[in-house]
């Protein structure tokens, strides 16, 4: 009657843990649910061929593409409380990108400023460049010398 038990009380844990109801593992092990419910609560041993579907059907969830434990595995009562547990973490996350974009923001903005400030500076360097070459083209155009600038 132990082993009974055992064999169970270890269906039930690895059915919970990829979060299968005992209707849906049924279905998969092409078994009734009245089945499961006994074999778990150690009340029946299952026949021979039962107790290879039971295994096959467990085989086959393990090995699934995709299947991922259900909320019993990562320690939540049901799939709800997994569900609030998992948008809490992604509001946090949420919160923190929302803080570092308004704090790269500022410091984008800063350098926004900053290269439109530079461009101003260089584009009156440009023009006050371009101003003394015209008036250079102008003087040699006349034919005149340039006067150097006065300094002070």
């Amino acid at each position: 009657m132990k082993d009974l038990g055992t064999f169970g009380k270890t269906l039930q844990e690895m059915r919970t843990y990829w979060g299968i109801t005992q209707k849906e593992f049924a279905h998969l092990a092409r078994v009734s649910p009245s089945l499961i419910i006994s074999i778990e609560r150690g009340r029946r041993s299952p026949s021979e061929k039962s107790h290879r579907k039971i295994l096959y059907a467990l085989n086959k969830i393990m090995k699934e593409p995709g299947r991922k434990p259900g909320p019993a595995a990562l320690g939540f009562k049901n799939k709800e409380e997994q569900l609030r547990a998992e948008n809490a973490l992604l509001a946090r996350e949420l919160s923190r990108w929302q803080y570092m974009a308004e704090r790269w923001g500022a410091e984008l903005d800063k350098a926004n400023a900053r290269i439109d400030e530079l461009k101003d500076i260089l584009g009156l360097r440009e023009k006050k460049i371009l101003t003394e070459e015209s008036e250079q083209q102008k003087v040699e155009a006349l034919g005149l010398e340039k006067i150097p600038p006065v300094e002070e």
